[in-house]
Formats: C-alpha cells, sequence, structure tokens
C-alpha cells in the first residue's frame, strides 16, 4: 500500500517550488535600445524565482513506529500538514573507513627528555691552564718579536756596534768597529782613525739557529791591573777579553789573572 492510499495520511503534499521559464525575446530584425542588458535581467529573473533543490538531495527521515511521518496544525479554519525531511549524509570514501583507528595502548610513547649532562670541575680546571699556557705562549713569542724589532732598529743585519776609545794605540782615539757576522764575531780597530792600520780580531764563534741575530758590543777596562784600558766583547750573557800589549790586543789566558 502507498503513501497515499494509507488510511489517516491526507492526500495533500507540499507545495513544490517551481522555476519560472524565462522568456526571452524572439530573434527579429529590430534592434534592442540602447543599454539593455539581457544577463541582468535573466539574473533579476533567478533571484525573484529561486530554483527547486532536486529530489536526491532530500529523503524521508527514518522514524520509529512511535514517530509521526507528518504533523498536522490547525490555523484557525485551516490544517496545516508538516513532512519530516533531512539532509543527505555526505558521503564516505573508501580509504576513510578503510583505515582502523589506532588503540591508544599501541600508540608510541612521548620520548623522554633528555637530562642534561653535567661537566665535571676538572674541564674547566683544563680548559684554564691550556688558555693560561697559550697566551703565555703568545706573550713569548710577541716579545721575541719586539727585541728582534728593537735589535733590528738599533744593530741592524748583520748586527753591528761601533764607538770611539783611546786605548793608546797611535795618536788620539782608535775606532772600533764590532761585527756578528753570521755567527763569527769580529772586531776591527782603526789605530788613530787611520784606516790604513786597521787590525782585525776574531772572536769566537757561535752556532745555533738564530745565533746570527744575536747582538755584540764592547766595553774598556783595566782587567789585569797594568794600567792600560783592555778591550771586553760583550755577546748575550757571555764575554770575551782581550788583553791591551800597548800595540795592539791578544785573547785573555788563564795566567792573566782578570778582574771582571
Amino acid at each position: 500500500m502507498s503513501l497515499r492510499q494509507q488510511p489517516g495520511v491526507p492526500t495533500t503534499f507540499p507545495p513544490r517550488y517551481t522555476q519560472r521559464a524565462t522568456v526571452r525575446p524572439q530573434d527579429t530584425d529590430e534592434e534592442e535600445p540602447y543599454g539593455y542588458d539581457q544577463e541582468a535581467d535573466d539574473d533579476a529573473y533567478d533571484d525573484y524565482y529561486p530554483s527547486r533543490l532536486p529530489n536526491s538531495a532530500i529523503r524521508w527521515q527514518g522514524l520509529t513506529s512511535k514517530q509521526p511521518q507528518h504533523v498536522v496544525m490547525t490555523q484557525g479554519p485551516h490544517k496545516v500538514v508538516r513532512y519530516r525531511y533531512q539532509q543527505v549524509p555526505p558521503r564516505q570514501s573508501r580509504t576513510q573507513d578503510a583505515v582502523p583507528p589506532v588503540p591508544v595502548s599501541q600508540r608510541p610513547a612521548a620520548p623522554h627528555p633528555k637530562r642534561a649532562h653535567r661537566v665535571h670541575w676538572l674541564v674547566y680546571v683544563g680548559l684554564t691552564m691550556l688558555v693560561m699556557s697559550a697566551g703565555w705562549t703568545g706573550l713569548n713569542l710577541g716579545l721575541s718579536w719586539w727585541h728582534g724589532y728593537q735589535d733590528d732598529l738599533h744593530y741592524g743585519y748583520p748586527r753591528t756596534f761601533q764607538t770611539d776609545m783611546a786605548v793608546g794605540h797611535g795618536t788620539g782615539q782608535s775606532h772600533f768597529l764590532a761585527l756578528n757576522l753570521h755567527g763569527h764575531l769580529e772586531v776591527i780597530e782603526f789605530p788613530g782613525g787611520d784606516a790604513s792600520k786597521a787590525v782585525l780580531y776574531a772572536g769566537p764563534v757561535l752556532y745555533g739557529p738564530g745565533q746570527d741575530l744575536m747582538p755584540v758590543t764592547l766595553a774598556f777596562r783595566d782587567l789585569n791591573g797594568d794600567g792600560k784600558l783592555d778591550m771586553l766583547l760583550l755577546y748575550g750573557d757571555q764575554t770575551a777579553a782581550f788583553i791591551n800589549t800597548g800595540t795592539g790586543f791578544r785573547p785573555a789566558t788563564v795566567q792573566d789573572h782578570l778582574t771582571l
């Protein structure tokens, strides 16, 4: 038995929305007036007469036997019948249905926060000593460079020292020139300032790296008490003595009993 033939169900159904057909002017030879907009006219008809929803968009609700499929309301002398509708539920894809939910017990546990590692105090002590050692090494290198730079300004290269002293050789003062010629220490005397009578005195030989940069100087004093100025060749923290013979200098020996 259809719904229309069931007892107690009115035979009237709710009115449906209808769409009014758009009346378009027939094609004629007459030209449309200036400024006429056909699309605006069509939109006005559509706004005034809304379109009817398709039948696939609505369906009857699945009501139980205790729920009426329609409600009859009385408004004055008229009866209004309202039917229950519901929207079609959205479709679900097969992929969404196929993915099973993950149980809570099988979910991966959150990683525990890593504990900060404590640094032993000896590490700081070692770093401090390392920094101090590097600073001390850098300071020594800087001082060594500075001393070498000062020696270059004062003594040049090869290291050279000059002085004048009256030692009784000839008339007046003699000119002395001390050299560190690639580790060979030499002293040149110009008696009385006469270069034609120059005398060369060979000193000690220095071995090792950087010995050619060692400055050499001269000093004069009476070392053996004979009243004559003897010559001292100074290089680094060492000294080479030369005894004054009255006409020149000779290297000192152990028998000279020198007083430095």
